[in-house]
């Protein structure tokens, strides 16, 4: 029993020494765990293994955001790695910078600069030149890229949707619709977009568009900087790539253009004619769009916008599916002319007898088939003068559609000695469209045989009529007024005024749509007519 008990008191003894070795060298153990989350470090080692040391703070590594605890997201760093970023790292604003070359991204999270998807995470969406997972724009925990809060108003229906003229038409920061189209068999936009398929187009000799556009995988970016086209000269803007005609549902055709990324600075103004233009225009963007100035579409003079009537050079023949009754004619010999229709309807011409009528609405709210509004009558037999409409113009685009709270899109009709022009069409889809500034497709308004009437403007006010002339729609107004008698006693009524075009159609397709308090829609979404609709994403 004696020796046992000495043993026992040996290994006492070692112990002792090896706790008091570690109490007087607290360096080595700490050393040997590695610092850790979060804390402040220079180099990899100095964190516990396998934490990694980024902006001078150990992070833990990912490849996706599955990797990272709960409310964090796996982001790319400059330095190659994927590192879970920690709450502290995340928010950021116009006075809070983000570490380390990442971005503020529009939802106020510090995000991965981007190009394409490929700068991202593998299982990463490349939006607004921002890295997002894939949850985070469907709706999920953080909002989407650009969508403020509230509910998914517009974005799910195919009908009409409130906000409009000035108002908010929701976003997606909820709800199930998401914001990016699914990448797939859907071709080279990730959706199906309005009018045409991106993947019948895409042809076995390297994707060439038809009669010689731009290859879906070499497609430019395209920045409008200043004055591009030409109202009075009809001349083609030389910053566009070369259109490819496309046939549309109902046979007729339209010109499709295709670009990677699309920007119209500020103060910039993009004008499409029908004289450069003869069809309806397409713009497949495989990146965003984002427009700060202005695309002009309007009609002018005797020219009209892109696929609008009177078709140029055609000798004035050919009005259009909606063009007004032509005055002190064969079949009006008393009567001023009738303004040009599209989703609204002309107003009449003033006279006796049979009145010269305002012309035949038509079209749908989807804009599908794509087209132009139709001109006003002409003010007499073999005159020449008639009100040219508004054209149309379809953007679609892979991941954002932005019109900033500078920039105007204007489809309005023209103005001529005739009947008003018809406004035209404008389709915007993108899986996040976002709209602070104009959408307007208004109609001019009538004049009378001595002064033209006055053309549709980018805002949502009535175009006045002149001399008896009708008014133009507008707003929540999509009939153009009658004309009036403005002299009596002239002979033949040729002074008096002739009737003001209707308004045309908008359309915005989208899975997270954003209409500010700002903006302005015309015709209207609020109060609502059904000339201008938000639905869902094709």
């Amino acid at each position: 029993m004696f020796i046992r008990r000495r043993r026992f008191a040996w290994v006492l003894a070692l112990v002792s020494v090896a706790v008091a070795i570690a109490w007087v060298m607290p360096g080595c153990s700490s050393k040997s765990s590695g610092l850790g989350l979060a804390s402040g470090c220079s180099l990899n080692s100095d964190c516990a293994n396998p934490l990694v040391c980024i902006f001078s703070l150990c992070h833990q590594e990912c490849a996706s955001s599955r990797d990272c605890p709960s409310g964090e997201a796996c982001v790319e760093t400059s330095s190659g790695y994927g590192i879970c970023q920690l709450p502290a790292e995340a928010n950021c604003s116009p006075t809070e910078a983000c570490n380390g070359g990442l971005v503020c991204g529009q939802d106020g999270k510090c995000r991965a600069s981007c190009v394409t998807a490929s700068n991202c995470l593998a299982d990463q969406l490349c939006t607004d030149k921002v890295c997002y997972d894939p949850g985070e724009l469907d709706g999920g925990s953080s909002s989407g890229s650009g969508s403020s809060s509230g509910g998914s108003s517009g974005g799910s229906s195919g009908g009409s949707s409130g906000g409009g003229s000035g108002s908010s038409s929701g976003s997606s920061s909820g709800g199930d619709a998401g914001c990016v189209a699914t990448i797939g068999d859907a071709g080279a936009l990730g959706y199906v977009p309005s009018n045409f398929n991106p993947s019948n187009l895409a042809l076995a000799d390297g994707g060439l568009l038809p009669e010689g556009g731009v290859s879906w995988t070499n497609a430019p970016d395209v920045t409008i900087s200043g004055a591009c086209g030409g109202v009075a000269t009809g001349q083609a803007c030389a910053s566009l790539p070369a259109a490819a005609t496309v046939t549309l549902s109902d046979g007729s055709q339209a010109d499709l253009v295709v670009m990677h990324d699309f920007t119209v600075q500020n103060a910039a103004v993009l004008a499409l004619t029908s004289c450069a233009y003869p069809r309806p225009m397409i713009f497949a963007v495989l990146g965003s769009a984002n427009i700060e100035g202005n695309i002009d579409l309007t009609g002018s003079g005797t020219t009209a916008g892109p696929g609008g009537f009177p078709v140029c050079n055609s000798g004035n023949l050919n009005l259009g599916p909606g063009g007004g009754g032509q005055g002190f004619g064969t079949n009006f010999p008393s009567s001023s002319a009738g303004g040009g229709s599209f989703c609204g309807a002309g107003g009449t011409g003033v006279g006796t007898g049979t009145i010269a009528p305002g012309g035949n609405v038509y079209g749908v709210a989807t804009l599908i088939p794509i087209a132009a509004g139709s001109g006003g009558g002409y003010l007499n037999n073999g005159s020449g003068y008639a009100g040219p409409s508004g054209g149309a113009l379809q953007i679609s685009a892979a991941q954002s559609l932005t019109v900033g709270n500078s920039a105007a899109i204007n489809a309005g009709g023209g103005d001529n000695y005739g009947g008003g022009g018809a406004g035209g069409g404008i389709l915007l889809e993108a899986p996040t469209v976002t709209i602070d500034g104009i959408l307007a497709a208004n109609g001019a308004g009538g004049g009378d045989d001595n002064t033209p009437g006055i053309g549709a403007a980018p805002n949502a006010t009535p175009a006045t009529g002149v001399n008896g002339g009708g008014a133009g729609g507008a707003g929540a107004v999509i009939n153009g007024g009658n004309g009036l008698v403005y002299d009596a006693g002239a002979p033949g009524l040729q002074n008096s005024g002739t009737g003001g075009g209707g308004v045309g159609w908008i359309r915005i397709n989208a899975a997270c749509p954003t209409i500010s308090t700002s903006a302005t829609i015309s015709p209207s979404l609020s109060p609502k007519t059904s000339c201008a609709t938000v639905g869902p994403l094709p």
